[in-house]
């Protein structure tokens, strides 16, 4: 019994002690504290995981309009070292060359201004001296064209090349730009054209005798503001003609004809010996006739007409009008065939005083013409795209 009663005071005690504290509760109430912000670090593998990851090398052009200020900026692969060796060239007639060390920060990009108007080469390198990309970076271009311009050959336009950046391009009337068998992108920023035209090769351009034509490029052309008409003529290069055949020569010519056999003559002295005389013995025998020369050499085969290659081109402004006729290269065309080698030289036939004088061979015959080359196969016209706006519409090809 007295412990039942110890336990219930306890029980009380403990009770108001609690009821105190809760009066003093709302009596006073507790000072609330600003709470700090503290940034947490993000695990490694996470700040990892925001890097940009590149996969592939490319590069692009900065240009900031209403600036003549321009660059280049290269976006190099997540697995690629840190510290890279650039070996920088201008390809011109001075080949100005250059060498340092980018080392690359997280974002994986590095860019430099360009400078010029000539056409240059950035070779990347590892420590170990082993190419890991090298490319040819065109300048930003601004064309005005009253004729026919070549950028292929104007910049000897390659696979290095992956880029064309046109700022402003003016082409007045049945002007041409060609690129001839360039596939990368070409970008115009702002185009006006009078019935202009881009085309690939020339519409009569031949390859070298017994070249196969090349085929255009694959083209991603993209132009933001125009006006006026443009053609895009995807155009391949006429295959080359083969090579007139060679003239014969020796050793096409026919075997010489074996001469006669000589004849045999003794000296014959009369019983007196007073006398003597050459005796023939034996008759020689005639000449033998020359053999046939060798057939002619062959015409040269005519070669490949190239492919038309392809374009998409993708229009931002409505107020150009674009057509696209393609036109494959033309076969080249295989040669007759060459004259048959001359016949070999008759034999001669032998003899004379005091046997008879034999007959000579007869000189062989010509031979026959050489075997006429294969005339080559045109190639083939390819289809083009366009996107105005982002919508595919219908090409005219007129």
């Amino acid at each position: 019994m007295k412990h039942k009663i110890w336990l219930v005071s306890v029980f009380i005690i403990l009770s108001s002690c609690m009821k105190v504290k809760k009066k003093g509760d709302e009596a006073a109430p507790a000072e609330v504290k600003p709470v700090e912000v503290v940034e947490l670090q993000q695990p490694a593998i996470e700040q990892q995981a925001d890097k940009p990851i590149v996969k592939v090398f490319s590069y692009e052009y900065v240009v900031q309009n209403g600036r003549s200020f321009q660059e280049v900026q290269f976006h190099f692969p997540s697995h690629w070292p840190n510290e890279i060796i650039l070996k920088k060239t201008e390809l011109s007639e001075n080949k100005n060359s250059m060498q340092t060390i980018i080392r690359l920060d997280d974002s994986r990009t590095w860019k430099e201004s360009l400078v010029g108007e000539v056409k240059i080469s950035y070779q990347f390198l590892n420590a170990q001296k082993e190419v890991l990309e090298d490319v040819e970076v065109l300048p930003v271009l601004n064309l005005q064209l009253s004729e026919d311009f070549n950028l292929a050959q104007k910049f000897k336009l390659n696979a290095k090349t992956k880029h064309i950046y046109i700022q402003s391009l003016r082409m007045e009337e049945k002007t041409h730009l060609y690129l001839e068998d360039y596939s990368g992108s070409v970008k115009i920023e702002n185009l006006q054209s009078s019935t202009g035209t881009i085309q690939t090769f020339p519409l009569n351009q031949r390859a070298g005798f017994e070249q196969e034509g090349r085929a255009g490029g694959l083209l991603q052309i993209e132009i933001f503001t125009a006006s006026g008409e443009l053609n895009v003529t995807m155009v391949g290069e006429n295959g080359g003609h083969g090579k007139a055949a060679r003239e014969p020569d020796d050793t096409l010519r026919g075997a010489k004809g074996d001469d006669g056999s000589m004849p045999l003559v003794v000296f014959e002295v009369s019983p007196n010996q007073l006398f003597y005389k050459n005796v023939c013995a034996q008759e020689g025998s005639e000449g033998k006739d020359g053999s046939r020369g060798a057939q002619g050499f062959p015409g040269g085969i005519g070669k490949n007409g190239g492919n038309s290659g392809r374009a998409t081109i993708k229009l931002w402004d409505a107020n150009l009008k674009v057509s696209s006729p393609n036109l494959a290269g033309l076969k080249g065309l295989g040669q007759v065939g060459g004259r048959g080698g001359a016949g070999g030289a008759a034999g001669l036939g032998t003899g004379g005083d005091p046997c008879r004088l034999m007959k000579n061979g007869q000189p062989g015959g010509e031979g026959v013409k050489g075997v006429e080359g294969d005339d080559g196969r045109d190639g083939v016209a390819q289809k083009n795209s366009l996107f105005l706006n982002g919508q595919k519409v219908d090409l005219s090809e007129n």
